[in-house]
């Protein structure tokens, strides 16, 4: 934690709460370029900074124009003379500074007027049951009934399964301000994403999902990060903080930071380690506290388990939410609620690759025109008919045989598996192993269901004649649960 102190303490004072605005010091930027500021003054959550001439007419020395900095700390430009009218911050930062980077000044700003005296500054508080109660607090939807405005969230999945796809694909709909897959984005804004990797092929998804969608994307606020970001590292945080703060001054505070992978900007750090992985989320909470947005990450699956996101479980713990992102055989894609904190689980929403073709963009090694892919939402739900082979054909065999049409309780269906010879080795170990690994494929893949500790298999799963449907089996149905072993949720028993 020292580093995430250090770095409260560098950017102590600075004046970033949501009534003031962060961002750059304004002040300070036109004083370093020659410009004076005549008055400043606030109107509401804005801070208005008058110049003594207009950029791009120093006879409009009147006091007409000036320099708007939002609550979000975005900077607008206006000037009152006609020949201005229309003119932006942006064009009005090209006259000033030219191309000069604004991160030397985001140092310390206070507004006009004393700070405590405006509330920015508060400090450690209990809040009554009526304060806490007065007014109602409605959710404040980012993507509806999918991602809140301020959570931090995990998206996961084996490789392969499209997780950069997907997520890019919410964070361009969000910054266009258009409906997600049919589901409403309630708040769009600017969103960064931390690409720790894929990025030669990032601009090809990107331009692939604007000719889909008909989005110009001159016009949406959707920034990609040129190299991973090192966030358990002081140094690599404060640059990425640095670098956000100097875009907010054009594009507003982010409604999204998206981080692709976490292990690829996790930083000096060990994912399977319950103190840096505590480290991280904490940098993530002050993230999202600084700026007021989502944060969500982009994770893999171990090797061998696929039901839940690799390293320290603080991890999740820590979320808001969870979701998986399965691949059938088919190439249908799943997306899976695994955990809602203060919400209902969404349901399952199915998804399929399409191909499109970047007219324009040549390929120089062969002369074809370039092509990615863009998601679809399929009605639905897929199921991965492979043929089995191996320890997954003798388990699912083991369990169909243990049931004979009834649902089995899963020591029972080990028994049965170990007997048929699950693992070739003789060790007691390795039969675990291999079991645990052939049930979480099965269910991964849709062969199996599971209620109360007992299993079944599904009756598409390939096996015609010998399995039944038991997707309504009710619960204390009697199944072939051993003597002496006591039925309790399967999330509770170790595989």
């Amino acid at each position: 934690m020292a580093d995430l102190i250090a770095l409260k303490e560098r950017y102590a004072g600075r004046n970033d709460s949501p009534s003031q605005g962060g961002g750059i010091n304004v002040e300070a930027y036109l004083a370093h370029y020659g410009y004076v500021v005549k008055n400043i003054k606030t109107n509401g959550t804005s801070t208005i900074y008058t110049l003594d001439q207009c950029p791009f007419d120093p006879n409009h020395a009147g006091g007409e124009a000036s320099i708007i900095k939002t609550s979000e700390g975005k900077l607008l430009f206006q000037c009152f003379h006609d020949s201005c009218k229309g003119r932006t911050w942006k064009e009005a930062r090209q006259i000033i500074s030219g191309s000069d980077s604004l991160a030397p000044f985001m140092g310390k700003h206070p507004a006009p007027g004393n700070i405590k005296e405006q509330g920015i500054i508060k400090g450690f508080r209990f809040l009554s049951c009526h304060e806490l109660c007065s007014e109602p607090k409605p959710t404040k939807w980012l993507i509806k009934g999918i991602l809140d405005a301020d959570s931090i969230s995990c998206n996961f999945g084996p490789s392969g399964t499209m997780k950069s796809f997907l997520i890019t694909d919410a964070g361009l709909c969000v910054s266009a301000g258009i409906d997600w897959h049919g589901i409403p984005v309630n708040q769009s804004g600017t969103v960064f994403y931390i690409a720790g990797e894929g990025f030669n092929g990032t601009p090809r998804r990107i331009k692939a999902w604007a000719i889909e969608h008909g989005v110009d994307l001159e016009r949406i606020p959707f920034f990609v990060s040129d190299r991973p970001a090192q966030i358990l590292d002081k140094k690599g945080l404060e640059d990425l903080i640095l670098a956000i703060d100097s875009m907010i001054a054009e594009n507003g505070n982010p409604v999204w930071i998206i981080i692709d992978t976490l292990n690829r900007n996790f930083g000096p750090g060990d994912e399977n380690s319950t103190a840096d992985m505590t480290r991280f989320i904490s940098i993530l909470d002050e993230l999202r506290s600084r700026y007021h947005c989502a944060i969500s990450i982009v994770h893999h699956t171990g090797h061998s388990e696929t039901e839940r996101a690799r390293g320290a479980s603080a991890l999740r713990a820590a979320l808001d939410w969870e979701y998986r992102l399965q691949k059938h055989s088919d190439g249908t894609l799943c997306l899976t609620c695994t955990k809602a904190k203060d919400h209902a689980e969404p349901s399952p929403i199915y998804f399929k690759p399409k191909e499109i073709t970047i007219d324009g963009w040549i390929d120089p090694e062969n002369g074809e025109a370039m092509t990615s892919c863009v998601l679809c939402r399929v009605d639905g739900q897929a199921t991965d008919l492979r043929p089995l082979k191996g320890a997954k054909k003798i388990a699912l065999d083991a369990l169909i045989g243990a049931g004979n049409g009834e649902p089995v309780h899963i020591e029972a269906w080990r028994e049965a598996a170990y007997s048929s010879g699950i693992s070739v080795a003789p060790s007691s170990e390795a039969k675990k192993k291999a079991f645990q690994r052939a049930v979480s494929d099965l269910r991964a893949n849709g062969y199996i269901e599971t209620q109360n500790d007992l299993w079944w298999p599904k009756r598409e799963a390939g096996q015609a004649g010998h399995c039944r449907d038991m997707s309504r089996y009710v619960p204390g149905q009697t199944g072939h649960t051993p003597i002496g072993v006591s039925r309790v949720p399967s999330d509770e028993v170790e595989i």
